[in-house]
């Protein structure tokens, strides 16, 4: 499991770095931006700063047209939560829409806990 998490990292770290730089949008913002590259790069700022109140901001992120957005918002969400819920990118979009509804229960659930 350790291993997972440090390959996950890894991965996101690596495609952060090959996305580019330049100058950074306001993460809420940058999360939903048109190009996929500048969404990536806003889910890295969120993990970099553990941003846990942009995890539901992350969870939209899985309904993501670009599967690469799919696959980094997945990653950040498994590397601060240390859970999936059974989410995988690539599945059918009937299954990818179960598996984001899971997410949603657990953000609300979450939200709950710390009122």
């Amino acid at each position: 499991m350790k291993m997972k998490v440090v390959i996950a990292s890894w991965v996101l770290t690596a495609g952060l770095l090959a996305s580019g730089c330049g100058p950074a949008p306001t993460v809420g913002k940058g999360l939903r931006a048109e190009e996929p590259a500048q969404r990536i790069r806003a889910i890295g700022r969120v993990v970099r700063h553990n941003e846990r109140e942009k995890i539901p901001l992350l969870v939209d992120r899985l309904d993501d047209e670009d599967e690469a957005v799919r696959f980094y918002a997945i990653a950040a969400l498994k590397q601060m939560t240390g859970k999936d819920l059974g989410y995988r990118g690539a599945e059918a979009l009937y299954r990818r829409d179960r598996a984001v509804a899971r997410w949603r229960t657990w953000v609300k659930s979450q939200a709950g806990e710390r009122k």
